[in-house]
């Protein structure tokens, strides 16, 4: 028997009438769920506690006979993810509920247990004495297995082509550097919205997204008149099983993060996803429960259809972080099996810079500076990021990052130009395992020109590597298909 929750509390007639819910999660193979419900006195007769009772009514305490005794009446129902499981109105002290595929207590409904998120709701009809203790326990007959923890994004289904929404950028259009995963004091942020605004200018950010977490609330503070800031929309979905950031060209509606589970999440995301948002999963590699609540991706899902990309890059100094090179790791096996999916950087900016920080940033081209260009081109992956070297990458002359490419020979024509770079630096042409290409700079500024007549990988990217071999910046993919 697996104990998935517990409480013990103390209550008073400040308590009376309400109802208190509790969501939990029950996981997957659960054949019977088992829950205690206690609370004690049921029968009240102090006087003080009878007349305190009266009063609040409305009554006079001359109602009140020598020997009269009220109850307290507490009782539970329950809620699967999908309905109404059933409820006992009886006085009983001590409630024993039991719910499986084939029987259930009186008052409830036998059935699947089905995976996700349930309710468990103590319904104070009548809370009399000063001090009323109650207790509610849930276990479950589970398989064991259910409940090992899972390597993030470790079971997925064969990849799926995504149908990519086909965008044209001006070859010439401007990179825009982005910021994509902020937060204010409106969640635990140390800057207020106005500071961070400031302190966003500058560093000459043009494209801003506030990602304060389960919350909004930020952008009631913006006065888009003082800043020159492209601002998204966004917010931080933060779980017991996971982070994703949701960003969207204009208001976003929240969800009640509280309903969200394995076998509820994928919907969610569809619906953002319908909507034009652009779905990343947070530092899904840092340490997770119990040092950072929910920091960890432990959502076990079969695909990642609905979700455009992973934040490979997490905090500042992003190279010096354990998780960070898991994250990036993942990315690239992922692009080795044949799954399309963005990286995407963040500092998950909660304070104001240190002077030894370095920070990467997303850099996206776009067609104009509107919050709607900026999102399609990060939903089409027309983006790289960079802790100093800026990368302009053409292939085939006409081609760049993000696209998907059809080509009927395995001649390809690959043009870099580079600038800001580190003396000593490395450039490398990554062509799905293999490393195609690598040269060192030695200069700020390159223009490398390649033709590969045996080109056969589904995908390449660039990467930059500093002297002691850390990436400094990254391109997202050029995809291809032979016709």
């Amino acid at each position: 028997m697996r104990e998935l929750f517990q409480i013990a509390m103390t209550l008073d007639e400040k308590a009376n009438q309400a109802h208190m819910t509790f969501h939990v999660e029950v996981p997957h193979n659960v054949s019977r769920l088992v829950v205690n419900f206690n609370y004690s006195p049921i029968e009240e007769s102090d006087r003080v506690a009878l007349e305190h009772a009266v009063l609040r009514e409305g009554y006079s305490v001359s109602i009140l006979e020598n020997d009269t005794v009220l109850r307290n009446l507490l009782t539970l129902s329950i809620h699967d993810p999908y309905k109404f499981r059933g409820g006992r109105h009886y006085f009983n002290s001590n409630q024993l509920i039991e719910i499986s595929d084939s029987e259930a207590s009186l008052g409830f409904e036998a059935g699947e247990i089905p995976a996700g998120v349930w309710q468990f709701t103590i319904h104070n009809h009548a809370c009399l004495s000063p001090n009323i203790k109650c207790d509610l326990k849930i276990q479950a007959e589970v398989e064991e297995s259910a409940f090992s923890r899972e390597v993030p994004l470790a079971q997925l289904r064969e990849p799926k082509k995504k149908i990519v929404k086909t965008i044209q950028v001006d070859k010439n259009a401007p990179w825009v550097k982005a910021e994509l995963h902020t937060h204010t004091v409106h969640s635990d942020g140390n800057q207020t919205t106005e500071q961070l605004l400031t302190a966003a200018e500058q560093e000459g950010i043009h494209c801003l997204s506030i990602t304060d977490h389960n919350t909004t609330s930020a952008y009631q503070d913006l006065q888009l008149n003082q800043h020159n800031l492209t601002m998204l929309q966004g917010v931080e979905y933060t779980t017991f099983y996971g982070h994703f950031l949701v960003h969207h060209a204009e208001n976003i509606p929240l969800n009640n993060w509280t309903h969200l589970s394995s076998s509820s999440l994928q919907a969610l995301l569809q619906q953002l996803q319908n909507n034009n948002a652009l779905i990343t999963i947070a530092h899904p590699f840092d340490m997770g429960n119990p040092f950072c609540t929910g920091c960890q991706w432990n959502y076990v899902l079969d695909h990642i259809n609905h979700i455009d990309a992973i934040e490979v890059w997490n905090g500042p100094s992003p190279t010096s972080s354990l998780s960070n090179l898991d994250a990036y790791a993942k990315w690239t096996h992922l692009l080795q099996q044949g799954y399309e999916i963005q990286a995407s950087c963040g500092r998950d900016w909660h304070n104001p810079m240190g002077q030894d920080e370095q920070c990467a940033y997303m850099f996206v081209q776009a067609n104009d500076a509107s919050a709607a260009s900026i999102i399609d081109s990060l939903k089409y992956g027309r983006s790289y990021i960079s802790m100093g070297p800026r990368i302009e990458l053409t292939v085939n002359q006409r081609f760049s990052i993000g696209d998907h490419i059809r080509i009927t020979d395995h001649r390809l024509q690959i043009s870099l130009i580079l600038s800001n770079m580190e003396s000593s630096s490395h450039v490398c042409i990554i062509a799905g395992e293999r490393l195609l290409y690598e040269k060192e700079v030695m200069d700020s500024e390159m223009v490398i020109d390649y033709i590969s007549d045996d080109f056969t990988e589904n995908y390449l990217r660039i990467e930059i590597k500093n002297k002691v071999g850390d990436i400094t910046a990254f391109t997202n993919p050029v995809y291809f298909q032979y016709v």
